[in-house]
């Protein structure tokens, strides 16, 4: 069975998603990756073992502060993962009731701050062999600072940074390529909302 309890109206699902097959069953479950497997007929008739990964969804949160510049954070975990000017990020939890609950989870974890506007922006498939979702979210409007609560594998410092400095980042660009093409963050709302 390759179904899984979501959040109810935690995920949503760009149209042109590929998703691992009902039929699919899991032949290996890790800490982050499940991998699963199924019997796919070719075009000539034959049939072969095709396979795809799933992991949780992921959130980035693109959070705007009072001067208009957006938090990001520069990041070392064990094993030498290092990034610099990455925005606030992390994994869905089952324990999430939405997405939005997400991201406020993950910002307040690593940044501390709490933010009163939250909007889903986008969500993408990064790979096509992975049942595996980034949502982009705007949060503006900050209203409460506490000590962030990192986990014990995280090194964050978070700095804001202007809207040029962050549409230069690769990684974001890689997955949200349109944001090149948005001049300031005022630009970002409009231009998005009600595109889900």
């Amino acid at each position: 069975m390759t179904q899984r309890t979501i959040p109810p109206h935690a995920r949503m699902i760009p149209p042109h998603a590929r998703m691992i097959p009902p039929e699919a069953q899991c032949v290996f479950v890790g800490e982050i990756f499940s991998v699963y497997q199924w019997p796919q007929r070719l075009y000539d008739g034959s049939v072969a073992t095709f396979e795809m990964v799933r992991r949780p969804d992921t959130v980035f949160v693109i959070a705007v502060d009072d001067a208009g510049n957006v938090l990001v954070n520069d990041e070392e975990q064990p094993g030498g993962i290092v990034r610099h000017g990455h925005l606030p990020a992390g994994r869905v939890d089952p324990e999430d009731a939405t997405i939005i609950a997400a991201a406020q989870r993950e910002l307040r974890e690593e940044t501390g701050w709490e933010f009163a506007d939250w909007q889903l922006l986008e969500v993408v498939q990064p790979e096509p062999k992975m049942e595996w979702f980034i949502h982009l979210v705007l949060a503006q409007q900050p209203v409460h600072h506490m000590p962030p609560q990192r986990d014990a594998g995280e090194r964050i410092t978070t700095r804001a940074i202007s809207w040029q400095e962050l549409v230069q980042s690769a990684v974001l660009l890689r997955h949200f390529p349109w944001l090149r093409d948005v001049a300031s963050v005022e630009e970002l709302a409009p231009r998005h909302r009600g595109s889900l």
